[in-house]
């Protein structure tokens, strides 16, 4: 035999308390996520521009091989723009990535360019991609002209 205090209602719903804490958690997950969320696009983006800095660099190495022309990829910090000989544009960059290039300072106006010979050389060179921690180092090798990067 079940005491009167020991029968549980089966339409009984939540608590206030059940529901308070649900909300709680709910809270703290909506402040949270949306910061995480926002720097993952940033690192994103990233990956992106490594990506289409690398199949500009190969494009470029192509297109001097198959020419057999001297071809010159330009790299336009200042708009972040990538274009072929200075006027076909191939590509750009985000605005949330950083690019430097090993040795040079940077210039406002001046494209920095890397060039692509027939035989396949090239000026060679190493590009520095980053955001906040995040840094990439794209190499051009200046004897074979391929390209690689390598995560910092």
């Amino acid at each position: 035999m079940l005491s009167a205090g020991s029968v549980r209602n089966s339409e009984a719903g939540f608590t206030l308390l059940e529901m308070m804490v649900v909300l709680a958690i709910l809270a703290l997950a909506l402040t949270v996520v949306p910061v995480h969320l926002m720097n993952a696009t940033g690192g994103q983006a990233l990956k992106s521009d490594v990506r289409m800095l690398i199949s500009a660099l190969n494009y470029a190495r192509t297109k001097a091989i198959s020419s057999n022309m001297p071809v010159a990829l330009a790299l336009d910090r200042e708009n972040m723009r990538l274009t072929i000989n200075g006027a076909q544009q191939i590509g750009s960059l985000s605005k949330t990535t950083t690019l430097d290039i090993a040795g040079q300072s940077p210039q406002v106006g001046t494209p920095t360019i890397v060039r692509f010979y027939p035989e396949g050389g090239s000026s060679g060179g190493e590009l520095f991609l980053s955001y906040e921690r995040d840094e990439y180092r794209v190499s051009v090798n200046w004897l074979t002209g391929a390209v690689s990067s390598i995560r910092k």
